[in-house]
């Protein structure tokens, strides 16, 4: 099943808070933001919570550089589940955020 990004919004303090839903039988949930929709995108987060339908978190860096105003963001959530291997699922649609 794939997980769904359910808001992107960017704050004023420079930080994008991203809510995903996920499903209750995977362990965990990557994060990835980008400057561009197809390309670039690097790990920033982990979500290992479980036992819940809404997963949350804040990011603040883009790579290597903060989040800042006047920039577009793409943000994409990939499932993974260890199994004694891990198992990636696929990448949810790309969300597009812009910072004003």
């Amino acid at each position: 099943k794939q997980t769904t990004v359910k808001s992107v919004k960017c704050k004023k303090n420079g930080k994008l808070p991203v809510s995903i839903k996920g499903d209750q039988k995977n362990l965990s949930y990557q994060i990835s933001v980008s400057l561009k929709k197809k390309t670039g995108y690097k790990k920033v987060g982990t979500i290992t919570e479980t036992g819940k339908k809404k997963y949350s978190t804040t990011i603040s860096k883009c790579g290597s550089s903060k989040v800042k105003k006047g920039k577009k963001y793409y943000v994409r959530v990939l499932t993974t589940r260890d199994d004694g291997n891990y198992v990636y699922g696929p990448y949810s649609k790309v969300v597009t955020v812009k910072c004003k």
